[in-house]
């Protein structure tokens, strides 16, 4: 005869066991926590080529959404079609299931002279009151030459 014990709690427990002679026999129990899964991820844009890099904690099989596609693979690299914000989502599978979703945003590349598409590029803050970083990628060391304009804004 085998009885089961289910959704216990963590902590110390005492265990009595009785024949059918009414003989018993007793045993201390530590019922230790099981960790949670923790579901996380970074992403490392270049042009529109991201590499996730799984960061997830007590899991053993993920499920990756990234944009419209799944993955089964602990991390790995998608290129982007198009330019845009995509929602990305990392199910983390373990004694339970912890999910994760970020914004990864792929930057338009700028068009160079042989029409290529290798160079992605960004600015923050946006919308600015007054500075702006640039932050430009490049597959190929060339030079760049920036034209910025100041467009007069609208009253809200």
């Amino acid at each position: 005869m085998t009885n089961k014990i289910t959704n216990i709690n963590a902590g110390s427990y005492t265990v009595t066991v009785t024949d059918a002679n009414g003989c018993t026999s007793s045993m201390s129990v530590i019922i230790k926590s099981i960790p949670k899964s923790i579901s996380d991820f970074n992403s490392t844009i270049s042009t529109k080529t991201v590499t996730f890099t799984n960061l997830s904690t007590n899991a053993n099989s993920y499920l990756g959404i990234w944009g419209s596609n799944d993955f089964n693979r602990k991390s790995p690299i998608h290129s982007y079609i198009q330019s845009g914000e995509y929602n990305v989502c990392l199910t983390a599978y373990g004694c339970d299931t912890a999910k994760l979703c970020k914004k990864v945003v792929i930057n338009p590349g700028v068009a160079t002279k042989d029409g290529a598409d290798d160079i992605g590029w960004s600015f923050t803050p946006n919308p600015s009151k007054d500075m702006i970083y640039l932050d430009f990628r490049s597959i190929k060391e060339r030079v760049l030459s920036v034209n910025l304009y100041m467009l007069p804004m609208e009253p809200k």
